[in-house]
């Protein structure tokens, strides 16, 4: 979302005035020009913040949906979810015994990165902010470790929860994160670059004492791989074939937060980047009456 909103180039094309929001959704079938997807299928399709969208069938991820829930699918189905599950798959390839780091690691991607770390066997660490965030990560989505960086002593409690340095780091923050990070990078390891919020605002011309040789050096020295993540590349029947049996057999656990009312949509969006964040916020646009 935020990529969008820039005239910056980045992964996501840039929004104009009067362009509708670009989102995932979960939606109702009232007509369709394809034999394969029946009027009062419930699908998940990149429909955006309207209350009625016309899309190509192949604009539709998933189709059908009978087994998860309509929100629990856009919580483990939808772009987050999959982001996660692509940086991994394709760069961080988390092995057992290997430690796994991911900031914002309450957030709707860092929730899955550190479940899907967790069922590759690899030891979970999640930044996050504030002692309850650290119980929920602890408790709920079976991190090995949280680390609360809202104290003053958090890099060496790091540092303790890392005890064999990081194997994999997937980057959501970037800025003065990002080199406090590389010192405990392993040889070999494997940086996936998800975002860098904190560098969104400076955009490519711009000053930032984090600009600096120090990353490259670290590639020379460790035959390290840093990778941005390119969705194309992971199929995705296989991404819902891991998902839907981790979310029966209770592997992967989610927490959503609901608004009410499409008109709520740009403060909900607004909260989610202030937080805290539990997991992903949805709006809940209409009530579902194609059946």
């Amino acid at each position: 979302m935020r990529g969008h909103r820039s005239s910056e180039k980045s992964g996501a094309p840039s929004f104009s005035i009067g362009d509708v929001i670009e989102a995932d959704a979960t939606a109702g079938v009232l007509a369709s020009n394809d034999p394969a997807i029946l009027p009062g299928t419930i699908v998940l399709a990149k429909a955006g913040w309207q209350t009625h969208a016309i899309v190509r069938a192949s604009a539709i991820d998933r189709f059908d949906l009978k087994e998860i829930p309509e929100m629990t699918a856009l919580a483990v189905l939808g772009t987050p979810a999959f982001t996660a599950y692509a940086g991994l798959a394709q760069i961080g390839k988390p092995q057992p015994g290997e430690t796994l780091v991911v900031p914002a690691a309450l957030g709707a991607v860092g929730t899955m990165v550190g479940q899907f770390g967790r069922i590759a066997g690899a030891w979970t660490v999640g930044i996050v902010s504030g002692p309850d965030e650290v119980a929920f990560a602890r408790n709920e989505l079976g991190f090995g470790a949280a680390v609360d960086h809202t104290l003053p002593d958090w890099p060496s409690r790091l540092a303790e929860a890392c005890p064999d340095g990081i194997d994999v780091y997937f980057e959501t923050i970037g800025g003065a994160l990002w080199h406090m990070i590389l010192p405990m990078l392993n040889d070999g390891a494997r940086v996936v670059l998800s975002g860098t919020p904190a560098q969104y605002n400076h955009g490519y011309g711009g000053a930032s004492q984090y600009q600096h040789p120090s990353t490259l050096q670290w590639l020379v020295n460790s035959a390290g791989t840093i990778g941005a993540i390119q969705p194309p590349k992971t199929d995705f029947a296989e991404f819902l074939a891991v998902v839907d049996e981790s979310v029966r057999t209770g592997a992967i656990w989610h927490r959503i937060h609901v608004v009410e009312g499409l008109e709520h949509a740009a403060e909900a969006w607004l909260t989610a980047i202030d937080g805290p964040n539990y997991g992903g916020r949805i709006i809940q646009v209409t009530r579902n009456t194609a059946t």
